[in-house]
């Protein structure tokens, strides 16, 4: 997905009304409608044609692919998942807190360069979210 967690959710709940927004106001139910489509619909793709040794990249949105792009590979060499340390502060009026943690971002490596499959804060989570391409592919992971 593209749009992952508050805003998918909030997709669907803008579709919901606007099935009431439709008898109220038709045209703020038909934006309504919309816009939740497009937050529920758009999809980060990732094509992996080992036949033909194509990976193709690209962005599902409204059922229309857009940035499109090809790569040509020879060997698929592995997925390596990094690890990222993130601090965030957050502030609001005299209340300040600190939000600390691990990002794990993975990534299908060939000879010429890394292909991102996605992140996740759970290592197993991650793991899981990419054991069939790993599997399907027949490529080990390699974790930090």
């Amino acid at each position: 997905m593209y749009f992952e967690g508050i805003f998918f959710s909030l997709g669907w709940v803008m579709l919901f009304l606007s099935l009431f927004l439709f008898l109220m106001a038709w045209y703020i139910g038909l934006i309504s409608a919309f816009l939740g489509y497009l937050f529920v619909s758009t999809h980060y793709r990732l094509s992996i044609d080992p036949s033909n040794q194509e990976i193709e990249d690209y962005l599902f949105i409204l059922g229309l692919k857009t940035e499109k792009e090809i790569f040509q590979y020879k060997e698929l060499d592995c997925v390596f998942i990094t690890a990222t340390k993130y601090n965030q502060q957050l502030n609001h009026q005299s209340i300040s807190t600190n939000v600390k943690g691990v990002l794990f971002k993975a990534y299908l490596k060939t000879e010429k360069r890394k292909i991102y499959l996605g992140e996740n804060r759970s290592l197993k989570q991650l793991e899981s979210k990419i054991s069939p391409i790993t599997s399907k592919l027949k490529l080990e992971i390699r974790t930090p």
